[in-house]
């Protein structure tokens, strides 16, 4: 069982993301957006031949473009929304911290669409070698 998306380098590991969920939900949801951030970008690479913009929005709509064109199952985006939600929030309201409910709901979703994502990374680069 792989506990990480395959080469995907991020701050924190998905078990500890988990970890770190109850005593800091802010590192832990900031990883979580980071898988994210460089999946969506691996996939908008791999899928449409182009890098999203620096929005984190764009990257949302990566999710969901891959999600309307059946690359991700239905729900990615609104998982890619709901993580960008919650990471936004934390840095605007930097003085209240993140549920850790929430956070230990949000990692386990954020890593899963990252492995999703990067799955169809690879199957997509391994057919065009082909």
């Amino acid at each position: 069982m792989r506990t990480d998306p395959r080469r995907l380098i991020t701050g924190l590991s998905f078990t500890d993301a988990c970890a770190t969920a109850a005593t800091n939900p802010k590192k832990a949801l900031d990883s979580s957006w980071e898988v994210l951030r460089l999946t969506g970008g691996q996939l908008s690479h791999v899928l449409y031949d182009a890098i999203p913009g620096h929005w984190a929005s764009d990257l949302v709509a990566t999710f969901r473009r891959a999600e309307e064109d059946g690359h991700l199952p239905a729900g990615a985006a609104k998982v890619a929304d709901t993580v960008h939600y919650h990471y936004v929030e934390s840095n605007v309201h930097p003085q209240v911290p993140p549920a850790i409910s929430d956070v230990l709901q949000i990692v386990p979703l954020a890593y899963r669409l990252a492995w999703q994502a990067s799955d169809m990374v690879v199957a997509m680069s391994s057919s065009r070698g082909k």
